[in-house]
């Protein structure tokens, strides 16, 4: 069986077997070294297992043949999914932006990326399932989070990561205006941020 962080409770059972279970034992390192379980039914319950496990029977049938081992049994504990981290959160400019973000710290492998220009109501999925996402030209500010899965275990989704977009402010050199050669004239124009007035000649 596969279990996600650790195991219930379950039962192995020993069938087709011809002769008498010896003992079973238990591997949590592959099959290299072995622990003997001092049980000679067909059948053994496990309970709260946190590591891949693998059981199997030994059986002898009277006391001249020899003794025979079992087909393995494999109890599989997936660690609990975990999407990690985002990181590359950041202010850019309308429209003509770029960046990166990176997802780090993940359990489980990477199913897919989805963002939101809503705040959150609602995700558009992107098919993406690398640990880095490019953005690029965004005209509003853009939640992305990522999901990951681990073996069995329920996907998990990060928290979100935010790219805002500075909208630009309206900016107005103000209302036409005619005048007479050589006169002079105030232009009243509007805006945020520095201002810088074109052409430079005839402009105080």
């Amino acid at each position: 069986g596969s279990f996600c962080g650790t195991s219930g409770t379950g039962t192995l059972n020993l069938s087709g077997n011809t002769g008498n279970v010896s003992f079973w034992e238990f591997s949590t390192d592959g099959g290299l070294t072995w622990t003997n379980v001092a049980d000679t039914a067909t059948s053994l319950t496990y309970s709260g297992i946190t590591q891949n496990t693998i059981y199997r029977a030994i059986v002898r049938n009277g006391a001249s043949c020899p003794s025979d081992t079992s087909s393995p049994a494999s109890i599989t504990i997936d660690p609990p999914s975990n999407a990690g981290t985002i990181f590359g959160s950041d202010t850019v400019c309308y429209g003509t932006n770029s960046g990166t973000l990176t997802l780090s710290g993940t359990v489980g492998s990477i199913i897919g990326w989805s963002s939101s220009s809503d705040f959150g109501v609602t995700w558009v999925p992107i098919n993406d399932t690398t640990n880095v996402l490019n953005y690029s030209n965004l005209t509003q500010t853009t939640l992305y989070r990522a999901s990951a899965q681990s073996g069995n275990c329920p996907a998990n989704t990060s928290l979100p990561a935010e790219v805002i977009v500075l909208v630009p402010a309206p900016v107005s050199a103000g209302n036409d205006t005619t005048i007479i050669s050589g006169q002079s004239a105030l232009l009243h124009g509007m805006g945020t941020g520095s201002v810088f007035w074109a052409p430079a000649a005839s402009l105080d």
